[in-house]
């Protein structure tokens, strides 16, 4: 059975009944769904999907939804097996403990998800009778990245230690419409050992709620821990949880799960039993100690991009944070001040990972320097793999590490002891940082180089367009729908790294009729990018992200590789543009059309046979013959899955395009400029009679040029490290002046409180003079000041030190301490 539209084929299987589709008497005996004989598909999307219960010949179950979160909750619905109400059917997702199956009909049961320590694809393994084993990858989402948190939103202060009351609200239509329904109200607890992660049902809030409330409210003195889970659990989720006899086939839901919060309001009374009213300091102490015992995970994380704009255009390595996100104006609360962070996208072998953060210079904010700064994450919030173990689960061990210990040690006592946070979260430096390099293809047909050659690909067919030993990327060049010239451009890509899955993308068919604009293949297989959870897709080797222009539009994808290359391509009046990404690693390494990253300055692309062809002294026809087709891919190197088609009249355009009949140089000047004629907005306007065309060529050209503008080493000495000092700038860039002029804990020594970023002669940068000054302890009051001498002192100044002479007199006076807090 066919989808049509290139979208392949969908099987009948016929277990050992039948050896080919040609064999059809045997159909009717065939028991595929309520009864013998009867086949059911769903053919109204793109992709069919079996209905019934007859299984795949791979022995591939059919599940809905395919996208499920994390943290659990999605009733799954799963056919592909014929079932009687007397089987004993199990449900067992990844590495987690097997659940009952509740059977629905003779073609399909329910599994409910449970709290999950993995995420990407995870194996649904379905048990009948403790024999047949049937199975099927589906994807478990980050919590942030599913639709299950718009359904339930919690009040303020649920991460607080002194809220007496809290509530919570939830969307009873995803339970159940039946009024009389009723759901739990649990708080549930997470932790690990070196060995287990344990969720835990620490409270029940409430039972019996009526779901058509859809609010609950509890006093916090009513839910205090008891025993050991006082000392043992810092974290929990809450869950409103349907009760199973209210189960309906509409129902989506057996319960929804909040984010993940601190559960001081849960502890508060045992800890200050325990460790008394400053119990934050011990714990934040306790934790500071036992962390600093192993540091060597730093070493692992990648140094941070020393600008936001580095940090933008590295996406091959480097990924938006969800909680401050310039684009989509979020707050920031654990980075006030900051307007944009971004995390590492690969985690490190430990489970690691690296957030940096930057300020409204655009500058990046170091976590010595305020108690707002960038900090990595001995956790990755993404998780690690091989995930399902300690230390490497998504968010859960992130929260564990990273964000319950700045709850005690900063939130809950006003940064009073978050020096000793920042101490283990320490910026990765960015005087080290290396950029990546960029190459572009656009238009029709207009190629960037990673050298920053600019030349016009003519050609029809597959091509390579840059390759390396362990990666892949091809082109397939067509001719511009509506051209009467022979301009060629680039309307599919395919790409592979090793051991990755293979990714195309393609110009969806003019004939489809949703908005839809490009079509993805992941191994041959078509895939979808059209709701949230479905709009990040985790999978072998690579990651792909659907960052389209309007909602269902399709148009505009980034792939990660796990190398740290990262390739974008964007759908613009029915051409590809794109983008490739490449970081330091590969410098002398790729090999192709957009050519190689070299120091070495290239007047040229080397051909598949080595040669360097040069460019600007070259004709388009030179190019072509020496250069474009030598880069053709063969039959057997093909990745595409289906091979381009032959236009046997095509000859390329060698020649600048004429002026078209109906449009005069005038108009072209308007839009693309007078100062360069023989540019590529001029090329495509004159080529493609497309003003829209020509404008995306600009708008592409000119973006590509600045991309290269931030893609430079940015000349910094790195971080003036004096800790806990106050400076009057941030800027550590070469030739920047900063004044330490205080200190935020102690007092301030050194012969020099003044230094300049300079370069050296060896081309390092240094701080000079030598640093020698040092924020001291409070253990003792600073030197007091006689005051102010000389006729010249301001009456401003004059005022201050009377201030800090009256205080430094307050201090002696009473207990000697200092101060300064």
């Amino acid at each position: 059975m066919n989808g049509g539209l290139n979208v392949g084929w969908k099987d009948v299987y016929c277990e050992s009944n039948c050896i080919s589709t040609q064999n059809v008497s045997v159909f009717p005996d065939i028991m595929a769904s309520d009864m013998k004989g009867r086949f059911i598909y769903k053919v109204s999307d793109d992709v069919i999907i079996r209905g019934g219960c007859l299984p795949s010949d791979d022995g591939q179950l059919e599940v809905s939804p395919q996208y499920v979160s994390a943290f659990g909750g999605h009733i799954v619905d799963v056919s592909g097996v014929c079932v009687t109400n007397t089987s004993k059917v199990t449900c067992k997702f990844g590495a987690s403990d097997p659940v009952e199956a509740v059977y629905a009909s003779p073609m399909f049961v329910r599994c409910l998800t449970p709290r999950l320590t993995a995420r990407d694809l995870v194996t649904l393994k379905i048990t009948i009778d403790d024999s047949t084993v049937l199975h099927k990858d589906i994807h478990a989402v980050l919590p942030f990245q599913s639709t299950q948190l718009d359904h339930i939103v919690l009040s303020l202060g649920w991460d607080k230690t002194d809220v007496r009351k809290l509530n919570l609200t939830w969307d009873y239509k995803v339970f159940s419409n039946n009024p009389a329904a009723t759901v739990d109200i649990l708080l549930i607890g997470y932790r690990e050992t070196e060995t287990q992660m344990i969720f835990k049902i620490l409270a029940t809030l409430g039972t019996n709620v009526k779901i058509s409330d859809g609010v609950f409210e509890f006093d916090t003195s009513d839910h205090r821990c008891s025993g050991e889970d006082c000392k043992l659990f810092e974290q929990g989720m809450v869950e409103v949880r349907l009760n199973t006899k209210y189960w309906t086939p509409a129902t989506k839901y057996g319960f929804i799960g909040s984010g993940i919060f601190p559960i001081g309001w849960h502890v508060v009374e045992y800890m200050k039993s325990t460790h008394g009213a400053d119990w934050s300091k011990v714990l934040c102490t306790n934790w500071y100690d036992t962390d600093r015992q192993e540091m060597t995970w730093l070493e692992e994380l990648l140094d941070c991009p020393c600008t936001l704009d580095q940090a933008l255009t590295d996406f091959g390595r480097w990924l938006t944070d969800g909680g401050c996100n310039i684009f989509n104006g979020s707050v920031c609360t654990y980075h006030i001040g900051a307007v944009h962070c971004v995390r590492s996208f690969k985690p490190s072998k430990s489970g690691a990972g690296n957030q940096c953060c930057y300020g409204p210079d655009g500058n990046v904010r170091y976590a010595a320097d305020s108690f707002q700064g960038s900090t990595p994450d001995r956790g990755h919030d993404w998780g690690a793999p091989p995930y399902n173990k300690p230390g490497y689960v998504p968010s859960l061990s992130h929260w564990k590490h990273d964000v319950v210990t700045f709850y005690y040690c900063c939130l809950w006592v006003d940064y009073k002891y978050c020096d000793n946070y920042m101490d283990q979260r320490a910026t990765r430096d960015c005087k080290n940082y290396q950029p990546p390099k960029t190459a572009i293809i656009y238009g029709g047909l207009h190629v960037r180089t990673f050298a920053n050659i600019a030349y016009v690909a003519v050609g029809i067919g597959d091509y390579w367009l840059t390759k390396t030993t362990d990666f892949q990327l091809q082109g397939r060049f067509d001719q511009i729908k509506g051209t009467l010239v022979f301009s060629t451009a680039l309307v599919g890509v395919v790409l592979q790294g090793t051991n990755s899955s293979k990714v195309e993308i393609q110009l969806a068919p003019s004939t489809y009729t949703s908005q839809r604009v490009l079509t993805i293949l992941v191994d041959q297989q078509i895939t979808w990018f059209n709701t949230l959870e479905r709009s990040r897709q985790d999978l072998k080797g690579l990651t792909i992200i659907n960052y389209e222009s309007q909602a269902g539009k399709h148009d505009n994808f980034t792939i990660i590789m796990t190398n740290g290359i990262g390739v974008q391509v964007v759908a613009v009046n029915n051409l590809l543009h794109t983008t490739v990404v490449v970081p330091q690693a590969y410098k002398d390494q790729t090999e192709g059309l957009l050519g190689t990253w070299s120091d070495i300055e290239m007047d040229g692309v080397k051909n598949r046979n080595g040669q360097l062809i040069p460019i600007q002294t070259s004709s388009t026809q030179h190019i072509y013959e020496n250069l474009i087709t030598s880069w053709s891919v063969n039959a057997t190197e093909r990745l595409f899955q289906y091979p381009t088609m032959q236009n046997p009249s095509f000859a390329p355009l060698f020649s600048f395009p004429l002026l078209p009949i109906n449009i005069t140089e005038d108009e072209i000047n308007e839009l693309c400029g007078s100062e360069m004629p023989n540019s590529s907005c001029h090329y495509d306007y004159r080529a493609t009679g497309s003003s829209d065309i020509a404008n995306a060529t600009l708008q592409a050209e000119t973006w590509f040029k600045t991309v290269q503008s931030f893609q430079v080493p940015v000349e910094s000495c790195g971080l003036l490290d004096v800790p806990r000092s106050i400076k009057n700038s941030y800027n550590y860039g070469i030739g920047s002046k900063i004044n330490i002029d205080g200190c935020r804990k102690g007092y301030l020594t050194g012969e020099t409180t003044s230094y300049m970023c300079t370069r050296k002669g060896n081309n390092t940068n240094v701080w000079e003079p030598e640093i020698s000054a040092m924020c001291k302890a409070p253990t003792q009051p600073p030197p007091c000041p006689s005051g102010p001498t000389g006729a010249g002192s301001s009456p401003k100044i004059t005022s201050i030190l009377a201030i800090f002479i009256f205080m430094c007199y307050l201090v002696s006076y009473t207990t000697g301490s200092s101060f300064f807090l």
